[in-house]
């Protein structure tokens, strides 16, 4: 038991953030000005913090939280053993990493924060080109009222020119909106609301809100974006023609099972761990490159630390074998990262989604699986790989004559993690108890070959000190499937078929309300959108039961 004494010294130990015997140029760093004004920008404090890391003899940044629990012991360690001395030199040293810990975390958060502004405005640069396209040819109409407002706002936030210059006249459009919605009869309670939302946005001059409100009108206006879809598959098309007559290795999983950084890994990228500020102090991990790209094929591989899907395309990416063979190797194999199928990115994504990657492998030579699994989607209770299942048993044709062309790779799994008990548990658990499961045979037939193939062991990728050899081998080794227009088959999910028929009765809404008003350009404008849904759906997908149909 320590004794008072002790007590009271342990307790100077303790971190004090605003301590006067930190040094002075760490401080001055962590509230980034001096006391002449000076801030200090990004690379200075970068450039100190390294020095500080090498000073603290820390090789990685991340390493000093653990390296303060230490220092934290061995003065608690000194202190019971009466070495007062060997204690207070403790306690400098870990003032000293308590600052660099502080300086790396403003380093950290500054880094965020410049990413995701850059990211911002290249969104809003890329809306905004979109907005532009989208209002060629397009009709006086609520939609583009709504559209040529969000054009106003988006230049507002990218600091561009523009003729609007008073709330005035923006309140003065954001009438005749209203108006023009009022007349073409697609006003509700709903819009009311974000009109009310919208009026005190401009007023406050909100602008980054103002766009979100646009934008809900806009849904509730124009459920489905056409135009955006057309972009995704014309993307789509690009990709179909790269991989034309090619053997390629198609990576699945729902959003956020790391398709993107393991298609990374794949190609031979050295990985870090890292982190990503959301709010001071708070942070995501994140699995990023940490070399320039190699691969030219990977500057179209964006990941994200958040869970969302940053890849709305099929994107191949070419890897040389003798890259990780060596040069005795001459073949090639190509990776196919793409989105999350049962996207959260919207209707569009997954409609795009959809055609897109059908489109995309019907003139393929052969088609191999990579089907993930990742321990942050696997669920308490396996929901996370009855989804997986769910995904492959839908997208191919008879997929239990096909297990011999899908291998299953887990990712965020600790490695000695045993997957294959906790798949054994799950079908001894629920499937043999659920009837609805236990009677879907090609549900049953691939959890039973998931628990087959991780008998030996389940292949967990070690993303930071793994080697990507072993899985491209046992990749290779997979018969592929032939044929793919033949056996794949894609369908919506039921929020988008939701949409679609919203979609479907806003064009018929809009076409009756055209032929009321004798408007000849709007009446034109909503046949030929509503004519490309209608070829976009039959020629894409097979019809069933639950398919939205065209009268």
């Amino acid at each position: 038991m320590m004794d008072n004494c002790h007590q009271s010294i342990l307790s100077d130990y303790k971190p004090n953030r605003n301590s006067t015997e930190q040094n002075e140029t760490i401080s001055t760093m962590i509230s980034s000005t001096t006391t002449d004004g000076k801030t200090f920008d990004l690379c200075e404090q970068e450039n100190i913090l390294t020095d500080q890391l090498e000073k603290c003899k820390v090789k990685d940044a991340t390493h000093l939280s653990e390296r303060i629990k230490r220092t934290y012991q061995r003065i608690d360690s000194y202190i019971r053993e009466d070495r007062i001395e060997e204690a207070e030199q403790e306690r400098k040293y870990l003032n000293e990493l308590e600052q660099t810990q502080i300086l790396h975390e403003q380093v950290v958060f500054q880094k965020s924060n410049r990413y995701q502004k850059n990211t911002l405005v290249e969104n809003n640069r890329s809306d905004l080109k979109n907005l532009r396209d989208d209002l060629t040819d397009m009709p006086y109409c609520a939609e583009k009222m709504t559209m040529e407002l969000l054009v106003y706002f988006h230049q507002r936030l990218l600091d561009e020119f523009i003729f609007l210059e008073t709330s005035d006249s923006v309140i003065q459009k954001l009438g005749e909106l209203k108006t023009q919605i009022q007349n073409e009869e697609l006003f509700s309670e709903e819009i009311r609301t974000y009109f009310d939302d919208l009026n005190r946005n401009i007023y406050n001059e909100d602008c980054s809100s103002a766009v979100n409100m646009l934008n809900n009108i806009l849904r509730k206006i124009r459920p489905l974006h056409l135009q955006e879809i057309q972009r995704l598959i014309e993307k789509m098309e690009k990709t179909a023609e790269l991989i034309r007559n090619k053997d390629i290795v198609l990576l699945i999983g729902v959003t956020g099972c790391g398709k993107s950084t393991t298609v990374q890994f794949l190609a031979g990228a050295k990985m870090k761990e890292t982190k990503v500020a959301i709010v001071p102090g708070r942070f995501l991990d994140h699995i990023e490159m940490c070399e320039p790209i190699k691969n030219p094929g990977l500057i179209h591989i964006t990941t994200s630390p958040y869970c969302r899907s940053e890849t709305r395309y099929v994107t191949p990416v070419t890897v040389p074998l003798q890259d990780i063979f060596g040069p005795d190797e001459t073949d090639e194999i190509i990776f196919c990262d793409t989105p999350g199928f049962g996207d959260t990115s919207g209707p569009e994504v997954d409609i795009a989604n959809s055609a897109g990657v059908l489109e995309a492998l019907k003139n393929c030579k052969s088609v191999k699986i990579l089907a993930l699994l990742s321990y942050k989607s696997s669920g308490d209770r396996g929901q996370g790989i009855q989804k997986l299942t769910q995904i492959l048993v839908k997208m191919i044709d008879h997929i239990e004559d096909r297990l011999k062309s899908i291998m299953y790779a887990f990712t965020n799994y600790k490695l000695t993690t045993d997957i294959h008990a906790i798949l054994h548990d799950l079908k001894n658990s629920k499937v043999n108890n659920d009837l609805a499961l236990r009677s879907d045979k090609s549900f049953v037939a691939l959890l039973t070959d998931m628990i087959n193939k991780t008998e030996h062991g389940a292949e967990i990728i070690n993303l930071i000190g793994g080697n990507p050899k072993s899985l491209i081998a046992k990749v290779r080794s997979l018969d592929g499937i032939e044929n793919p227009a033949k056996v794949f088959q894609f369908s919506f999910s039921e929020s988008t078929q939701s949409t679609i028929s919203n979609q479907i009765h806003r064009y018929k809404t809009n076409i009756t309300s055209a032929v009321k008003r004798k408007n000849l350009d709007l009446l034109l404008y909503n046949l030929r959108n509503f004519k490309i849904l209608k070829n976009l759906i039959k020629q894409n997908f097979i019809e069933d039961s639950k398919m939205i149909r065209f009268q």
